[in-house]
């Protein structure tokens, strides 16, 4: 009789590991991972050239490093992002290309932006 039991408190106990297991590996592939604020960038202002990725990168250092509030990139990026939407609803007092060069614009906004609060952004 006790070998018995020993064989179904084993049986149990692989069943409630293996299902221990399945619920961890479910748990992991159903976790969303938020984008970082360079990859939001890249992808929100269709950054397509090397150069305008080195621009979001220099942007992206100067926030880490303390030099550039995020805000003021939020804002300047949720400014294009408004105005391309403008465009999109055909908003006759829309910028004209913005939809198609967002990048331009917002180098621009977030220049005007931080110099505005005396920081330089080249």
């Amino acid at each position: 009789m006790s070998s018995y039991r020993n064989a179904v408190f084993a049986l149990v106990f692989l069943f409630i590991s293996v299902l221990m297991t399945a619920t961890a590996s479910a748990q992991k592939g159903t976790t969303k991972r938020l984008p970082t604020l360079e990859e939001r960038l890249v992808f929100g202002l269709k950054a397509r050239r090397a150069s305008e990725r080195a621009f979001i990168k220099r942007i992206v250092l100067m926030v880490n490093m303390g030099k550039l509030k995020q805000k003021t990139v939020d804002e300047s990026f949720f400014w294009v992002r408004n105005e391309m939407e403008k465009k999109k609803r055909k908003d006759p007092n829309a910028k004209k290309h913005i939809d198609k060069y967002p990048f331009f614009y917002f180098e621009q906004v977030i220049k005007a932006n931080a110099k505005r609060n005396g920081v330089i952004v080249k």
